[in-house]
């Protein structure tokens, strides 16, 4: 659960040391290509002067075409088309930013007892086991949460949970330790409710984990945003499952649940909402950036030397270029995705280093740039599709009587 912005599609984000090593190697080939074009002035003096012109003629037209880029981005996608901004939003955030990754609510968020390794909600022998070894430890956990889950309450009030994250690399995520926790405390308190024959409480318990869940993932504008929104929800569902198995459930507290799982953006439109997410973001903090800037967003830098490496850039990197490919690249992988096509997608991943990632003569910097940048997206969908399925077993559960 304790995932990054990186790790839900699989994407590496840059190093550091990267845009440094990649300005370094911008200043080393321009160190370079002066003392050449220094010696080869010296040896053309030897030669006519057609021959001096046709030389200098070969190193204009060579760094013109390695310069020279897209006129315009194919695919110009904002994140207000994907996940727009409605007012009220900054209320809602600020809720939820309470326990932001950092603030000290969320670093300072404790449990009486550590319990260790959580039950598999789906193995209901051994879970009923452990449950009931552990009752008045969880019981005693449950109690001291009550902040948190009085925050959650405050937070599933509102119709939809904003999300105003700026779209910077190093932009604040809401805290995965205090979500892992009324998470895994809410299905630990749920099951034992369960074991006590409690079938509409228990359901009561997981209700506000499922409602928050869908929220956040309707309004998500980053791809770890819906990944901890999706987890939330999946765990709520093995632990739905296991009450179900358990004990008797009423019709309402069955309509009230599967009523919440509608909750969110599901199905293809979902998976695809994934991959258009990568795309913006690597848009808005990389792709579209010339190398200065691009260094600058990473590193700082001093601005009398990000003008110039914009200026010298431009022959080891084409922006709109290495955005557009980009682009291209994750339009046919969502596709894919969003038509469950997995053997593609392996395939696509697999290939694209020899394909698409090999450095080259032309746009150097952004072959590496898609290299690196590169999504490993079969884990993740198949999780994402996994979960769908059991979503809509748990729904036909829930419609029966």
């Amino acid at each position: 659960m304790a995932a990054t912005a990186a790790s839900i599609m699989g994407a590496r984000i840059i190093p550091r040391i990267w845009p440094s090593f990649s300005a370094g190697a911008v200043a080393v080939l321009l160190a370079l290509i002066l003392p050449s074009l220094l010696y080869a002035a010296w040896r053309f003096r030897r030669c006519p002067w057609w021959g001096i012109g046709s030389g200098y003629l070969l190193v204009a037209l060579t760094f013109t075409y390695l310069a020279s880029d897209d006129p315009a981005l194919r695919r110009p996608l904002t994140i207000e088309e994907i996940a727009p901004a409605f007012p009220g939003d900054e209320a809602s955030f600020a809720v939820l930013m309470r326990y932001g990754q950092t603030e000290p609510l969320n670093q300072n968020l404790k449990v009486p007892v550590q319990l260790g390794q959580s039950p598999n909600f789906t193995q209901t022998a051994a879970t009923r086991a452990w449950l009931t070894a552990n009752r008045e430890k969880i019981t005693t956990n449950w109690a001291a949460l009550a902040p948190v889950r009085a925050w959650w309450a405050e937070l599933n009030a509102f119709s939809r949970i904003g999300d105003l994250t700026p779209l910077r690399a190093d932009a604040q995520m809401f805290g995965f330790h205090t979500l892992r926790e009324i998470s895994l405390q809410s299905s630990e308190t749920a099951g034992l409710q369960a074991l006590d024959g409690q079938g509409d409480a228990a359901m009561a318990t997981l209700l506000p984990l499922v409602e928050v869940a869908g929220k956040l993932e309707a309004s998500g504008r980053t791809s770890a945003r819906l990944f901890m929104a999706r987890t939330v929800r999946r765990l709520a569902l093995d632990s739905a499952g296991f009450v179900l198995d358990l004990t008797p459930v009423s019709p309402v507290a069955r309509a009230r649940f599967a009523a919440a799982l509608a909750g969110g953006v599901g199905g293809e439109a979902g998976v695809r909402r994934i991959f258009d997410l990568d795309y913006v973001w690597g848009l808005s903090c990389v792709l579209n950036r010339p190398l200065g800037d691009m260094v600058a967003f990473y590193d700082p830098v001093p601005l009398w030397f990000r003008g110039p490496l914009n200026l010298a850039g431009a022959v080891v990197y084409n922006p709109r270029h290495t955005a557009n490919l980009q682009g291209e690249i994750l339009a046919e992988m969502r596709e894919m995705a969003a038509h469950r096509q997995l053997d593609q997608l392996y395939a696509c991943d697999e290939s694209f280093p020899d394909q698409q990632g090999r450095p080259h003569f032309k746009n150097l910097v952004g072959s590496l740039l898609l290299l690196e940048a590169h999504p490993t997206a079969v884990v993740v969908v198949r999780s994402f599709w996994k979960e769908e399925d059991q979503r809509a077993a748990l729904l036909a559960r829930l419609v029966q009587p």
